[in-house]
């Protein structure tokens, strides 16, 4: 890891910390299996939803939506930085993702 600096102004710094590339490798079929509860997780986050439940219900149900979309990529064979992109996340964020799949 790599932490670069850059003055802004006088006294003021603007701190970058520069990741590594890291490899992650996962299963093809324990991405399948994972895909596969997680429809079955959002297919009765959408019955909760339609009973009106709290508001944080319907949030979790965005992230597991975006996590399962994630994983549908993958196996469609984007790379990381492509998914980062495209739902516009940080890194960490979409290996946080990677690493639920392993």
């Amino acid at each position: 890891m790599v932490i670069k600096m850059e003055k802004i102004k006088t006294g003021i710094y603007k701190t970058y910390v520069l990741r590594s590339t890291r490899e992650l490798f996962i299963s093809r079929n324990k991405l399948e299996k994972k895909l596969e509860e997680l429809e079955k997780t959002i297919q009765s986050l959408e019955l909760k939803k339609e009973e009106k439940v709290p508001h944080y219900t319907i949030l979790n149900l965005d992230r597991i939506k975006r996590l399962s979309q994630t994983g549908k990529m993958l196996l469609e064979g984007f790379s990381a930085d492509e998914i980062t992109k495209y739902f516009c996340l940080k890194n960490s964020t979409v290996e946080s993702y990677i690493l639920y799949f392993k």
